[in-house]
């Protein structure tokens, strides 16, 4: 009986909501659109775009300046009369998928790209275009996430008649507020990305050596090597950001869970199988050396076959140098060789030493070689293992060796700007700008300034002034056009000074 009467109380309020509004009228909006193209002008907002344009053309290979996304949300209204005669209406925002260049990898790119509708104008008009009613929305703001939903705003207002009209216009926009910054987000999603090659790589690997008996000593160096890059992986921030948060299109969640079980079951197998094996015979310390820098290389092979332009990732995984990646659970691979701890020491000392010098005999080798970015991925990780021993201490020659490889990389990527130039081709020349700045600020103290590549910015800024000049003099404006926004760009990019002249003279040519 109770059920009852709860059902006849909720039909008899519905049918008095119908009765206290009636629905009058409904129709459509124009709709929003959002275009984000990369523009050169001093607006804040304009240059957050800019800079997320940017990385979205860093990681396609492709001119920011062909980088676009277009967003359109379709909008409509309803205009229903209430009991009291003030009239309510709802505005209905419905955002489309998004088109253009957004999608990066399998993520939702979307929602850290697209900004956020922060406030628009209504109107109401008569039908003479007589301005009846105004309202500033500023609340609720439209976000990203809605992308396939219905955003709703709500209204009320005492007038409105049958030809009346409603407009909707003066849109502002923010970038959106979500967990973390675009710039993290495609620091994540690369990382993810590169974690998925590496992990794939390595169970792909060591699927293959266990189907053949391997040696003792070799395998376990390397099963704990690997080991650690995998436990490194887990604690990194793209991994939090990512497959703990159920974003995982690969699977790199279980394909990382399945390799660290593989990884577990052998070193437990190889442990006793080497302790039992170095109680006969004497542990070569050769032998572990060229294990130990095999894997080093094995690492900077898969980083090499990996086509992306953002490896990050293997350069922290680089960084999990010794003593931490020759550890497992709970001992360290020395701790196997011997009970009595001064043997164990010496066993260690002797070790290092033989590293350093044949890492410094492989360093001289690159260098003479003139592969640079070999020789200094090798430096890094050398300088790195120093840190961490008792024995070793870096000398001059290593000191020499680092300089030589820094100048060496810098001066091969200021020479391909020289060739870029030459060729007209500034994408390539700015490509090589950046990366001949990145190898001065990661190593500011062999390379003290970037004064030969500001001299080949100024060069590369006069040469397209000129061809800006010739292609005015022949009245080939559409080129014109282009090669002024290429100007502009380079300008805002390398953050010159000195060139108002050039910055006017562009002005007068707008379009």
């Amino acid at each position: 009986m109770r059920a009852r009467v709860i059902i006849l109380l909720s039909i008899l309020s519905l049918s008095q909501i119908s009765v206290a509004q009636q629905w009058i009228e409904n129709g459509q909006l124009k709709a929003i659109n959002i275009n984000l193209k990369y523009q050169w002008n001093g607006d804040i907002h304009q240059k957050e775009i800019n800079s997320i344009l940017g990385s979205i053309a860093y990681t396609h290979q492709k001119p920011v300046e062909l980088i676009s996304t277009q967003w359109e949300m379709i909008t409509s209204y309803q205009v229903l009369r209430e009991e009291k005669g003030n009239f309510k209406s709802d505005i209905f925002i419905k955002p489309k998928e998004p088109q253009g260049d957004f999608e990066l990898y399998e993520f939702n790119s979307a929602k850290y790209i697209l900004p956020v509708l922060q406030s628009f104008r209504m109107r109401i008009f008569k039908e003479d275009s007589t301005l009846v009613y105004l309202k500033q929305f500023n609340q609720n703001p439209i976000s990203v996430s809605s992308v396939g939903k219905i955003a709703h705003f709500t209204f009320v207002h005492q007038r409105w008649a049958k030809g009346w009209y409603m407009k909707i216009d003066q849109f502002e926009f923010r970038p959106a507020n979500e967990d973390y910054t675009f710039e993290q987000w495609f620091q994540y999603t690369n990382d993810y990305k590169s974690a998925n090659y590496l992990v794939e790589s390595l169970l792909e690997n060591y699927k293959e050596l266990q189907k053949t008996k391997q040696e003792t000593c070799p395998f376990l160096i390397k099963s704990l090597r690997q080991y650690n890059y995998l436990k490194k992986l887990y604690e990194m921030p793209f991994y939090k950001a990512t497959v703990a948060k159920g974003l995982d299109p690969d699977e790199l969640g279980r394909k990382m869970n399945i390799l660290t079980t593989l990884y577990d079951l052998n070193i437990v197998k190889y442990n006793p199988i080497f302790k039992e094996s170095i109680s006969s015979n004497p542990i070569s310390i050769e032998r572990m050396v060229n294990t130990y820098l095999a894997e080093e290389e094995n690492l900077l092979s898969i980083q090499q076959s990996y086509g992306s332009i953002y490896d990050q990732l293997f350069q922290q995984l680089a960084k999990t140098n010794y003593p931490a990646n020759l550890s497992f659970k709970n001992f360290e691979f020395f701790e196997l060789i011997g009970i009595d701890p001064a043997e164990r020491e010496l066993t260690i000392a002797s070790f290092e030493n033989r590293l350093y010098s044949k890492s410094m005999v492989n360093i001289d080798n690159l260098i003479v070689n003139q592969q640079f970015a070999e020789a200094l991925y090798s430096i890094d990780n050398l300088e790195n293992f120093v840190f961490y021993s008792k024995a070793l201490k870096l000398n001059d020659y290593f000191n020499q060796y680092k300089a030589k490889a820094a100048y060496g990389m810098y001066y091969s990527y200021a020479h391909l700007v020289d060739k870029a130039i030459q060729l007209k081709n500034t994408i390539l020349a700015e490509k090589y700008i950046v990366k001949a700045s990145l190898v001065q600020q990661t190593y500011p103290e062999l390379i003290l300034t970037n004064s030969l590549i500001d001299g080949k910015i100024r060069r590369l800024i006069d040469d397209c002034y000129s061809d800006f000049n010739l292609m005015l003099e022949q009245n080939r404006y559409t080129e014109m056009v282009a090669k002024r926004d290429t100007i502009r760009n380079l300008i805002s990019a390398f953050q010159l000074t000195g060139v108002d002249f050039i910055l006017d003279r562009l002005e007068k040519f707008t379009e």
